[in-house]
């Protein structure tokens, strides 16, 4: 079976060059993102109606997930920008008990996988925002990571988001597997 959990990100290696330098491998899955490796496009005006928004993050095009196929493929990307108001350090992670279904790929290195599995993302992401924002508008506020959630199936993800020294707080994500039975974020 796990010869099978392979995924294409084409989009993923298309994405802006950064730096080598600009995060930190913390442990084994775990990664730190900061300010030097952000990404700046363009958001329409509603960009915040299909993310999940915890705080000072906002993981945008989450929700319009839900009701996505994942066929032909077991294992699938889904593109989730992270947006982080600035001067914040948010903490995102895959719970344990989801560790070997889901996992985050927001480390630039690994983008230019052609096929990823699950366990070649991370348990975890820290992103450091910018101290300051990068213009006048509302999509520029806060610093955007590029990356993406690796989930194998159809199904709801439990996701931790921590702010700084807070208890994390957790929402249910679906990844093609509809409302979740009601529990899945809003």
């Amino acid at each position: 079976m796990s010869s099978a959990r392979w995924l294409v990100v084409p989009a993923l290696t298309a994405a802006l060059a950064v730096p080598a330098s600009a995060g930190t491998a913390v442990g084994p899955r775990t990664y730190t993102r900061t300010c030097d490796s952000a990404v700046y496009g363009e958001l329409n005006a509603d960009w915040q109606k299909d993310a999940v928004v915890v705080g000072p993050l906002s993981l945008v095009w989450a929700l319009q997930y839900r009701s996505a196929a994942t066929a032909p493929r077991p294992t699938q990307g889904f593109k989730i920008l992270a947006v982080v108001e600035p001067g914040a350090t948010v903490t995102v992670s895959i719970p344990e008990s989801a560790s070997s279904v889901a996992s985050l790929l927001y480390r630039p290195a690994k983008f230019s996988f052609t096929r990823a599995r699950v366990r070649d993302g991370d348990t975890a992401t820290t992103f450091v925002a910018c101290e300051q924002p990068n213009g006048d508008q509302p999509w520029q506020r806060g610093t955007q990571f590029n990356g993406a959630f690796l989930v194998y199936g159809r199904r709801c993800v439990p996701v931790d988001i921590a702010v700084a020294s807070q208890p994390a707080v957790q929402r249910l994500v679906s990844f093609g597997a509809g409302t979740c039975g009601g529990r899945a974020a809003a």
